[in-house]
């Protein structure tokens, strides 16, 4: 009943409000992760797979780490952060590293 009566209230006919721009706490979260991820997946992605054995540890590595979609990941942050120059900053310089 207490849901029915919240969600009574939302429809006033206003548009609604654009998104907030994400806390500090959570642009610090948000690319601490990315960078972390992007450290793993650049060292991984430079190991050589010279057998078998260590071929299956770099995939599951880079899967564990989601590699695959670093990149859009990446480009998803620049957009959430694009007015704010110093966490562009921060995750552009993580684009490079290794861990």
């Amino acid at each position: 009943m207490a849901l029915g009566v919240a969600l009574a209230g939302c429809d006033d006919g206003k548009p609604a409000a654009p998104p907030a721009k994400p806390a500090a706490d959570t642009s610090a979260r948000d690319i601490a992760e990315y960078a972390a991820r992007r450290a793993g997946c650049n060292h991984w992605g430079g190991e050589d797979g010279t057998d078998a054995a260590r071929r299956a540890e770099i995939n599951r590595n880079m899967a564990a780490l989601r590699c695959g979609q670093i990149d859009q990941d990446e480009a998803a942050l620049l957009q959430r952060y694009g007015g704010q120059p110093q966490q562009l900053q921060q995750i552009r310089a993580a684009h490079d590293k290794l861990l």
